[in-house]
């Protein structure tokens, strides 16, 4: 299924159901930015990314979620590791 055709079915299904909104779920890697899998970080977003981001940000029923999922390293994101190690 394409893109459009999923955002038409989830729009139809909010007005069968009486929904008041759709969750969308974006993983940044490889749909916004380009993966960068070196240890340093790197923004080269894909053309019309931003826009797009934003057009679903703008849209009182969507309600849009940024995916973005990390390499636990500790020497990197010592945080991280101590906030993974209670999950």
């Amino acid at each position: 299924m394409d893109i459009a055709k999923a955002f038409e079915v989830a729009f139809n299904r909010k007005i069968e159901k009486n929904w008041e909104k759709i969750y969308v779920v974006v993983d940044i890697h490889d749909t916004i930015i380009r993966a960068c899998y070196e240890n340093e970080e790197t923004y080269d977003y894909y053309p019309y990314s931003r826009e797009a981001l934003q057009l679903m940000t703008n849209r009182e029923d969507i309600c849009l979620i940024l995916w973005h999922t990390v390499i636990v390293m500790p020497q990197l994101h010592p945080f991280l590791c101590l906030l993974f190690s209670f999950l």
